[in-house]
């Protein structure tokens, strides 16, 4: 399908298990064109941290920040693909089962839409652990460079989440961040 060089960034913690490997196949195989996986620890930067480094570092045409508990449906990039080209968008966020595209917790970033971000960086590093992905959503929304892919599937998988009390697991300092942030209409920094 496309010539453009796709990359998919999952940062894990901890060891690299044989599920990480076995994510890393699936990720490729499902793709449904070429794709280039890097499985990176992310304990010393953060997800963000992480995320902001191997944008730099990497050679890309679209980027995919993808965390290390999602699966991924079958043909999951040539769809995205398929609704950024339909809608002329720079940013397009995959169906997590969850968000209904509202919030893109697993999104792929187009490189010319770097320049209107956050100086350069794809997510925006003020946060710790929470923040980063919504905040990216709402801004390129803004910008008018977002589309959702309800059909292109990559679902968190997470057993325990919805279990758990949000306010016990979202970092307050984070959601305070985000609020003042959309306030303001997610400005550089």
């Amino acid at each position: 399908m496309p010539t453009e060089r796709i990359v998919i960034v999952v940062p894990y913690v901890g060891e690299f298990t044989d599920d990480l490997e076995r994510l890393r196949k699936l990720l490729i195989k499902r793709a449904g064109c070429p794709v280039y996986v890097y499985m990176t620890n992310g304990e010393e930067l953060g997800w963000i941290g992480t995320h902001n480094k191997m944008a730099k570092e990497l050679e890309w045409d679209w980027y995919v920040y993808c965390p290390s508990d999602y699966f991924p449906g079958r043909d999951f990039i040539k769809l995205a693909l398929l609704a950024a080209s339909n809608s002329n968008k720079k940013m397009v966020g995959f169906n997590d089962g969850k968000w209904h595209g509202k919030n893109a917790t697993a999104g792929m970033v187009h490189k010319d839409l770097i320049p209107k971000l956050y100086r350069g960086s794809i997510l925006y590093p003020g946060y710790k652990h929470h923040g980063s992905d919504p905040d990216i959503t709402e801004k390129a929304i803004l910008l008018d460079e977002y589309v959702y892919a309800p059909e292109a599937l990559l679902i968190e998988i997470d057993y325990e989440k919805d279990f758990q009390k949000s306010s016990d697991r979202l970092n307050k300092r984070d959601v305070d961040l985000f609020m003042k942030r959309r306030s303001q209409g997610f400005p550089e920094d």
